[in-house]
């Protein structure tokens, strides 16, 4: 696939785009506690509709009816709904999984809500931070999900070098092969799939910098918005968590890069670069009461569930 050269800057570069905007993290964090008197459940569908567009919200896997003591469950919007589906597969062979999955709030949103006891699990996609890790907490990592490029649904490529994807981050490629002008959506500077991509290629770094720079830069501060603007807007292009969107069932195009997938088959033959974990996150004194769902993630109908979306299901010990 041949992708034109920037040949004009004046003349091929997109046109600028408004900057989508969201509340900062500490607006979620703080409405966490806010949520203990106004209602969890409200709470997070706000925490949710306040980045901007979606679309339509996934089916509740909860059931009709849950007990009292029913886990409430929240976090990074990577691993809402692959979370879902696994749940969803664990029901479907009869195993009992009394869970209620809250829209995203981003992995440090999720842990504010597990330290404030609103939450019993919080669904993380990157790393804990040191002044985490101090709390007494127990991490299960269930899942590997590919990092992916992707693109607006027609776009009509199928297939990246990795040459050319550089020369597309660097700003090089003005234009996809149909005259369509390219334009990089960008995510917040604490996105965990952009951190993945700052540790695993150097580079990528000033490339995001420069981007984030430009007039012309788009940032988008939660999953569902990215999702529904590569499906709206004609020439864009970003980076999701490849799983996430299977999961979800986001028509979007994810274009292999040197022939390898973004999926359990790229990352379990070592051909995919980028990816990260996903972990339930317990404290440790709830543990016991978290055990039907992570029993379920760790389950066989749980991990076929995520190998069907595509990420690979961590070892079982």
């Amino acid at each position: 696939m041949r992708l034109p050269s920037h040949a004009n800057p004046q003349h091929d570069a997109p046109a600028a785009s408004p900057r989508l905007g969201s509340g900062p993290l500490w607006l979620a964090v703080a409405l966490v506690g806010l949520g203990l008197a106004l209602g969890l459940g409200a709470l997070l569908q706000r925490l949710a509709r306040e980045s901007g567009p979606q679309l339509a919200p996934i089916p509740s896997l909860a059931p009709a009816t849950l007990p009292d003591d029913a886990v409430h469950v929240g976090g990074s919007g990577s691993c809402i709904a692959l979370v879902r589906r696994a749940v969803a597969g664990c029901r479907q062979q009869g195993q009992r999984v009394d869970v209620v999955i809250h829209e995203g709030i981003g992995s440090g949103g999720g842990l504010a809500a597990l330290a404030d006891g609103a939450l019993a699990v919080a669904l993380v996609s990157r790393p804990l931070k040191p002044e985490e890790l101090k709390q007494e907490l127990r991490v299960m990592p269930y899942a590997r999900s590919p990092v992916a490029l992707a693109l607006q649904p027609d776009n009509g490529v199928a297939d990246l070098s990795l040459a050319q994807l550089a020369d597309l981050l660097a700003g090089k490629v003005a234009r996809w092969p149909d005259g369509t002008p390219t334009q990089w959506l960008l995510r917040e500077r604490g996105d965990s799939s952009h951190a993945v991509l700052r540790a695993a290629w150097p580079a990528f770094a000033a490339w995001e910098q420069t981007a984030r720079q430009s007039s012309q830069a788009q940032v988008l501060f939660h999953d569902r918005t990215m999702h529904a603007t590569l499906q709206s807007t004609p020439g864009t292009f970003g980076w999701v968590d490849a799983a996430a969107v299977r999961a979800e069932g986001v028509p979007v195009a994810l274009p292999r890069i040197d022939g390898a997938t973004a999926d359990s088959a790229g990352l379990a033959a070592g051909r995919w670069p980028w990816a990260k974990d996903q972990s339930a996150v317990t404290r440790a004194r709830d543990h016991a009461k978290a055990l039907p769902l992570l029993n379920c993630l760790r389950s066989p109908a749980g991990r076929a569930a995520l190998l069907a979306a595509g990420a690979l299901p961590t070892p079982t010990e």
